[in-house]
């Protein structure tokens, strides 16, 4: 909880401001808070969508023409095609989405872990 609902929750307590006053503070905490949440998630979408489109941006001038769209597709193609053979099975496809899905959620709890210590480090 923030420090300023803290302490007015306290100051309501001891009387010193009204149940009104702090109904606002508390108010203004959480639609701040809520604001700078969803400021954070944008900004975040924001840039990993630039990611993905750096990855396949071959020529780096921020845009993706067919053929780096094409070479991307192949890439990923080539990377499914477990055995080389010109063709994914479903085997081939369910065993490439799995080690993904293994992966990224390692990744997304190595991002958990970092920002659960980045926010205990500011509490």
């Amino acid at each position: 909880m923030n420090k300023w609902v803290c302490l007015f929750a306290i100051l309501l307590l001891v009387g010193v401001v009204d149940a009104q006053e702090s109904r606002g503070v508390v108010d203004s905490e959480v639609a701040n808070d809520a604001d700078q949440y969803q400021q954070r998630r944008i900004e975040e979408r924001s840039k990993k969508e630039k990611a993905k489109l750096e990855r396949v941006d071959a020529n780096r001038d921020g845009n993706v023409d067919l053929n780096e769209y094409l070479a991307h597709a192949e890439s990923r193609f080539r990377m499914m095609d477990l055995d080389s053979n010109g063709y994914v099975t479903v085997e081939e496809r369910r065993e490439v989405s799995e080690k993904m899905r293994k992966k990224h959620s390692e990744m997304r709890e190595k991002h958990r872990s970092e920002r659960e210590s980045d926010r205990d480090a500011t509490e």
